[in-house]
């Protein structure tokens, strides 16, 4: 009986290395973009593939928007 077989050492190497390889630079550059999907129960379904780099500002942005003590007119948020 054989130790290893062809499709055992497919599936640890799969199992190993779930990501694949690594993409290529034009490959990353194609990919990157905010897309637009349909919107599902009453809320917008955005898809954002970006870079760590476009990421970080990205989220700053988001997070800052969607914070309700950084409304006007709030008066729950900590006196400076």
């Amino acid at each position: 009986m054989p130790i290893c077989c062809p499709g055992s050492a497919r599936r640890w190497i799969e199992g190993i290395d779930q990501d694949g390889s690594e993409p290529s630079e034009e490959e990353l550059r194609r990919r990157q973009g905010v897309f637009l999907r349909q919107a599902r129960r009453g809320l917008q379904h955005i898809e954002i593939f970006a870079t760590p780099d476009q990421c970080e500002p990205l989220l700053t942005v988001m997070n800052t928007a969607t914070n309700p003590r950084t409304r006007e007119g709030c008066t729950d948020a900590a006196p400076r």
